[in-house]
């Protein structure tokens, strides 16, 4: 979705893009994240080491002027793979990837633990 709203705003203009979504009442992909209120630590942490497009960097300050959102993890994945030359799909792969070690590193840690570490899921433990 970060990809579609890119195409958008290379078309139309960064500002334009994101006041037309906004206007629309739909999401800002890329913006926001309910469990990171004050901007997606792992979006900064991944900015924080690439020169961003510029591009990017005017759909970063459109959305941040427009509707006050810093960027997530997608925007941030996005951005990577872009600087990377990686292709179009390669964000969603990365983030997946993430996911699973993330999971897996739940997953010893509770089974080390014996206690729910994440009280929505819950790891039944080896077999």
């Amino acid at each position: 979705m970060v990809r579609r709203l890119l195409e958008e705003a290379t078309r139309s203009g960064p500002s334009t893009a994101v006041a037309a979504r906004l206007a629309n009442g739909g999401i800002l992909p890329g913006f926001g994240h309910p469990l990171y209120p004050r901007g997606d630590i792992r979006a900064k942490a991944l900015l924080a080491n690439i020169e961003m497009p510029q591009i990017l960097a005017e759909i970063q300050k459109a959305a941040r002027d427009q509707a006050g959102l810093a960027p997530n993890i997608d925007f941030a994945l996005t951005a990577a793979s872009l600087v990377c030359s990686l292709p179009p799909d390669a964000a969603f792969s990365l983030f997946a990837i993430a996911r699973c070690a993330g999971w897996l590193a739940h997953a010893i840690e509770q089974n080390a633990s014996g206690q729910l570490i994440r009280p929505r899921a819950r790891y039944p433990g080896l077999s």
